[in-house]
């Protein structure tokens, strides 16, 4: 069996943050974002490992964060797709907001240039896939009619993230539906809704949407698959669904868990699994999930006979990452003191919402997913203005027990 082709990028799928925006030679010219169907396809060398293992930390950071209090409900994140949304808007930002976002997102210790060509090289080389795994990340920009927002940006966004950018009447009640209906459409209708209003004070909305489908290097047999007790954390059990083969697999054994690589078309997109033993539980696993201890894991897979039986699943989830976010630093993005002008040219903006949306459905075939994020760019808006200079109504009302005392119209003012 193949190995893995890189130790922290071999689940790129689940761990990578990536986006590719902004890039700038040395003459100003931006490079040409990589083609993966080019005639010098991407390589997994190509791809800068400080990227990768930025991207990790901000997995884990995280997931860390979204379970805090403990794993009582499933949870189902695409890192990539959060971070491609963010990095989007990274590129659009300044000052301490700049500084605070590359921090949460592990990049700040790359200069803007070298996130935005790694990142375009590694969305290349995660859309180069084999003919049994389809792997597609899309990007838009909804501006709200009536804002100004500066060439440069959305030129980067065209070229590097080739995002499609749209003016949009965000005060039309259709408005929300076509952001749903292009998200729908690159998630191959998995996920069909990720905006669900447009508040009056919103200017711009960044989405990002990634679809992934892959069957299995090993396919189970559905004569195999049969209902089988699963165990709950409280202890309660039910019948349930459960697929089952013996294959020469990868597989790591440790004090806490036991884990299996299930790899999908050609060995290169896999899935990993996880298991705590019965004396531990799945809470104490997370706590001692970091990058460190997962490049030991990844480092310890060895081949060998596995006797699998999964369960198979399909499952959607859905979670606002305000909170999370700036729980992690990102705070300054989230305020009045957010500085977005390299986007919109002036202050007064700042992060309203992030919404992330994921799909999955694992079945004897291979594993369907989808996710979706948005972060809309808000702003305050004027106070209303009331200037009385043509002809008005007035009133003048007890406001206790509702009795008008006078009320009269008004065409000319006299003194």
């Amino acid at each position: 069996m193949k190995r893995r082709l890189f130790s922290s990028a071999a689940c790129a799928l689940m761990v990578a943050g990536v986006c590719f925006a902004g890039c700038s030679d040395d003459d100003g010219a931006r490079p040409a974002a990589p083609d993966p169907g080019g005639s010098n396809p991407i390589s997994a060398a190509d791809v800068d490992s400080r990227l990768v293992d930025a991207d990790t930390r901000f997995a884990f950071r995280l997931l860390s964060e979204l379970t805090e209090d403990g794993v009582t409900e499933n949870v189902f994140i695409s890192p990539p797709s959060i971070a491609f949304a963010l990095t989007m808007t990274l590129n659009g930002a300044g000052g301490d907001t700049y500084d605070g976002m590359a921090e949460v997102l592990e990049i700040d210790e790359l200069t803007l240039d070298e996130i935005n060509e790694t990142n375009a090289t590694l969305k290349a080389w995660l859309e180069q896939n084999d003919t049994e795994v389809q792997l597609s990340i899309a990007n838009s920009i909804w501006v709200c009619g009536g804002e100004s927002v500066l060439p440069d940006f959305l030129e980067r966004c065209r070229d590097y993230f080739a995002a499609e950018a749209s003016t949009l009447n965000c005060a039309e009640p259709a408005a929300p539906g076509q952001i749903n209906d292009w998200v729908s459409e690159a998630t191959e209708d998995k996920i069909t809704e990720i905006i669900q209003e447009i508040g009056a004070n919103t200017a711009m909305i960044l989405v990002n949407a990634i679809y992934f489908k892959g069957t299995w290097t090993y396919q189970f047999d559905e004569a195999e698959t049969a209902d089988r007790l699963f165990t709950m954390p409280d202890g309660s059990q039910k019948m349930h669904p459960t697929m089952h083969q013996s294959a020469g697999l990868e597989y790591l054994w440790t004090e806490g868990f036991q884990a299996v690589r299930l790899p999908y078309g050609d060995d290169r997109m896999s899935m990993y699994v996880f298991l705590p033993h019965e004396a531990s539980s799945l809470a104490a696993f997370l706590d001692g999930l970091s990058p460190e201890a997962w490049e030991n894991w990844m480092a310890g897979f060895g081949e060998t006979d596995v006797d699998v039986a999964l369960p198979k699943f399909k499952l959607e989830y859905g979670v606002q990452l305000n909170d999370v976010l700036k729980s992690l630093g990102m705070d300054v993005a989230f305020s009045a003191d957010a500085d977005f002008s390299p986007m919109l040219g002036t202050g007064g903006y700042w992060i309203g919402e992030v919404l992330h949306k994921t799909f999955v459905e694992v079945n004897e075939e291979g594993t369907e997913a989808a996710a979706a994020t948005s972060v809309s760019i808000e702003f305050e808006s004027a106070p209303p203005a009331v200037t009385v200079d043509r002809p008005f109504f007035c009133v003048i009302r007890d406001d206790l027990t509702g009795t008008v005392l006078f009320m009269g119209a008004i065409v000319e003012p006299v003194l």
